[in-house]
């Protein structure tokens, strides 16, 4: 569990990425982030990890694809920063979660839990956002849910 200062450190980052806008493949902020890569800066620039790779993949890659790039990696590469706990845990979530939604063939979408259940995240063309609650429908998408280690 991370103190309060850690959580309003990632609460603050979080709220100066609003607004930014989806980007395929990028990172940075006021320009343009994609989902993965928004998780991933968040989380650096709040002091919770080092600077870390992840894989690229095309928003069109869930269409044709049925294997995921972002699962793959939290499953391999990215299980020494992150834990994937068994199911999806709406009432365990914390701060800085990170869950993974399939739409399309496979898991493509990236979320991250923020104080009082609300969720970062990226969409084309409304940008970064965050939101209330996981709306239901995306909830019936959510697949993987990914704790920092």
């Amino acid at each position: 569990m991370k103190s309060t200062d850690q959580i309003a450190d990632l609460e603050s980052v979080a709220l100066s990425w609003v607004g930014t806008p989806f980007c395929e493949a990028s990172a940075v902020k006021g320009a343009g982030v994609c989902c993965h890569r928004l998780m991933l800066e968040v989380l650096v620039e709040a002091g919770w990890i080092q600077r870390i790779e992840v894989p690229n993949a095309s928003v069109q890659w869930a269409r044709a694809q049925g294997r995921s790039l972002i699962s793959e990696w939290f499953d391999t590469e990215g299980e020494r920063w992150f834990g994937r706990l068994e199911d999806v845990a709406w009432d365990s979530v914390e701060p800085g979660d990170v869950l993974g939604f399939r739409f399309g063939h496979s898991l493509h979408h990236l979320a991250m839990a923020l104080p009082g259940g609300r969720w970062l995240h990226v969409v084309d063309p409304q940008g970064v956002m965050i939101i209330e609650e996981i709306p239901p429908r995306w909830r019936r998408h959510a697949e993987r849910h990914w704790r920092l280690r």
